[in-house]
């Protein structure tokens, strides 16, 4: 009777912390969408990609198989996949795609990335079809809290311009993953209409005013928090020059996560130092 509980035992705590091993065995992935191969490696099953996006900046040690609008299928076909995971929306796939699939009985996964809740969904789906770990609770659950609202009233910040160019200035605005990750902190963007990429020039951002600037430029060896204060000013160029609230109260920030402009699971990361940035700007209250 002991033997059978301790065997019991073990094997509920294998359940809690593996996925059934068949239901990613003899995988081979080719994940054309930097975002998707982002998400595969966060719920432990980057091992199982063998080919990727012609712009993935990350798993450069894979084989490039092309983009959403000219995949290499030789590149494909040599590397002999079992599925193929592509960020492709409501379109129908290429004819070739769908036709090299049957015949070489490749599954297709598409998915579409538009908001916070796709990404959740894909984390999910990822982790069940092909992650290696599994804790009581799914990996979406922690990345969900990550852009919980702030405890703190961030909105005594004021108006938050999001960039991400400054020459010439690109803003961040409603429908990006960013913006929407400011407004469920609780911050006031300074742009509430608009498209998701808006093209500005000096005029427009005194016309805006902003409170405060976070500009978010990836670099390879982004450490998160790059520079804030002085220091995020100069690299602003022209802009930071302008006659602004965030500029004369120094409340710039460059945030450089590598992934921090690719809408996945980085976005937890980006959450939680835009976050940061924000509560570390908050003005004393008053007595």
């Amino acid at each position: 009777m002991l033997a059978i509980l301790i065997a019991l035992a073990i094997t509920g705590c294998q359940d809690a912390t593996t996925n059934d091993p068949t239901e990613h065995d003899g995988a081979r992935l080719v994940v054309l969408s930097p975002a998707l191969a982002i998400m595969l490696d966060h719920v432990g099953g980057g091992d199982l990609m063998i080919g990727r996006h012609d712009f993935d900046q990350i798993y450069t040690d894979r084989p490039a198989c092309g983009h959403q609008g000219g995949i290499d299928y030789e590149q494909v076909l040599a590397l002999d996949p079992t599925h193929i995971l592509i960020e492709w929306g409501a379109r129908p796939l290429p004819d070739r795609l769908v036709s090299l699939a049957a015949d070489h009985d490749w599954s297709i996964e598409r998915t579409e990335l538009r908001t916070l809740d796709d990404i959740l969904n894909a984390t999910d789906m990822l982790e069940e079809r092909f992650g290696t770990v599994q804790d009581n609770s799914p990996a979406s659950s922690s990345l969900a809290l990550s852009w919980a609202p702030s405890t703190k009233a961030i909105n005594r910040v004021g108006r938050v311009l999001l960039l991400g160019a400054t020459n010439p200035p690109g803003a961040l605005g409603p429908g990006s993953f960013h913006h929407e990750i400011l407004t469920n902190l609780g911050g006031i963007p300074a742009i509430i209409e608009g498209a998701p990429w808006i093209q500005l020039d000096a005029e427009d951002i005194i016309a805006l005013a902003p409170d405060a600037i976070v500009l978010i430029a990836p670099a390879t060896n982004g450490t998160g928090i790059e520079s804030i204060g002085d220091q995020a000013i100069n690299r602003l160029g022209g802009i930071g020059t302008l006659d602004l609230p965030a500029t004369t109260n120094r409340r710039i920030a460059v945030l450089d996560g590598v992934a921090y402009l690719t809408p996945s699971s980085a976005m937890a990361e980006f959450a939680r130092d835009l976050r940061s940035v924000l509560e570390s700007w908050m003005p004393p209250e008053s007595p």
